[in-house]
């Protein structure tokens, strides 16, 4: 008799993101590929802008300066997320990023 070993699933990789404050500060956050931004931001005390946490406002708005992301929502205009806009709540990480956030001005006036 043969045994066989299961592969365990693809395993969810974790990206190290960057996250810059409007005072210049500078926040690392791990964060697994099946994470929104802000929810991990949340559970390790970094206060980000929130309101509806459900990708249909522009409070948690923020600006991709690096690496890959995808959007789980459908609010922003093609043409904001060609611009790097994204909403935290609702943003999945591919690769290692840094992200300007508290964008919310800069995208109503964008």
């Amino acid at each position: 008799m043969t045994t066989m070993k299961i592969n365990s699933p693809l395993s969810i990789k974790t990206h190290q993101v960057t996250l810059i404050k409007p005072d210049g500060e500078k926040v690392i956050l791990n964060v697994k590929e099946n994470e929104y931004i802000s929810d991990v931001a949340i559970a390790n005390g970094i206060n980000l802008p929130l309101s509806c946490n459900a990708g249909i406002c522009v409070t948690c708005a923020a600006k991709l300066l690096e690496g890959t992301i995808i959007h789980d929502h459908t609010f922003l205009k093609p043409e904001e997320e060609a611009a790097g806009f994204l909403l935290t709540c609702r943003t999945f990480v591919t690769s290692d990023c840094v992200i300007l956030t508290h964008q919310e001005d800069a995208l109503l006036d964008f």
